[in-house]
């Protein structure tokens, strides 16, 4: 598929870039409005919405930079994550609270997005923001908060990599799918590299809406290989060998990020104002 892959990638750059000029700075400018007057009335759960999808606009545009040489754009991808884990904590807790009190409720989001995320925090290496994340949907798993797991592969592979960040065995489940072959192929390095290549391919099938759900169709993902990258982390982690995987998707600049991501307050003046105020609403 190597021919057909170095074309996907070659068009989702075009899109993104597409995207970012024509959709996303309208969307960010009017969003950022609307974030500032939420934190202007000290309303953390007006803020929710407009932050998450001012945070997209963040991610698009760092995306780009990331992939024009310019290192800066991993700051606005790691604010992009910090604002959108801050803005699914708050809906979490929530949720905690009503379930505890009995109380009828619907999920705090869909399973792709703590899936995302969790991957994205992991692939920068934002610690703090992945620990919440992995135990948020462990939990999730039994509490029901991002409602049903295991429906589709990133989803299923996305709790092992939890699992895994924690210390704990994988479970690897078939529902895993094409990432089944990483976990199986964990120890063996000569088939691992293979395994990868093949999720690369994968990953690449799953931008843009056909059969099934598109896991990657949310801007920058389709080229940004979050689990991939997520993977060599906690290989890494592991004190194991990553191996060099030739593949168009692991050739770009947004497939080698900077080790260690810097901490856990945006840069962003903007996400950091309405994370403050969610952090105040949590009392943390």
């Amino acid at each position: 598929m190597a021919m057909n892959a170095d074309r996907t990638v070659k068009q989702l750059e075009s899109n993104l870039r597409k995207w970012c000029t024509a959709q996303a700075r309208p969307l960010g400018e009017r969003e950022a409005q609307r974030t500032l007057e939420a934190v202007k009335a000290a309303n953390p759960w007006r803020a929710l919405g407009p932050l998450d999808l001012y945070a997209m606009f963040l991610a698009g545009q760092g995306a780009v930079r990331v992939l024009d040489g310019d290192e800066g754009g991993w700051h606005l991808l790691e604010d992009s994550l910090i604002a959108q884990t801050w803005s699914l904590k708050l809906a979490y807790g929530r949720y905690a609270r009503r379930r505890d009190a009995g109380e009828p409720q619907g999920i705090v989001n869909e399973p792709n997005v703590p899936a995302r995320l969790f991957a994205h925090a992991l692939a920068i290496e934002s610690r703090e923001a992945a620990s919440w994340l992995a135990g948020a949907i462990i939990s999730s798993v039994d509490n029901g908060a991002f409602g049903r797991w295991m429906l589709n592969a990133f989803e299923a592979y996305a709790i092992d990599l939890c699992r895994l960040s924690q210390g704990h065995k994988p479970q690897a489940p078939p529902e895993a799918g094409p990432y089944l072959h990483i976990l199986e192929t964990w120890n063996e390095p000569d088939r691992f590299g293979e395994a990868i290549a093949e999720c690369c391919d994968y990953h690449l099938t799953k931008v843009k809406q056909q059969e099934g759900f598109a896991d990657f169709i949310t801007q920058p993902y389709g080229l940004f290989p979050i689990e991939i990258l997520a993977t060599f982390q906690l290989r890494r982690a592991s004190k194991l060998e990553v191996p060099r995987v030739i593949h168009p998707l692991l050739a770009i600049q947004l497939a080698h990020p900077p080790m260690a991501s810097a901490g856990v307050t945006p840069r962003d003046p903007i996400c950091r104002s309405a994370t403050d105020l969610i952090r105040q609403s949590l009392g943390e």
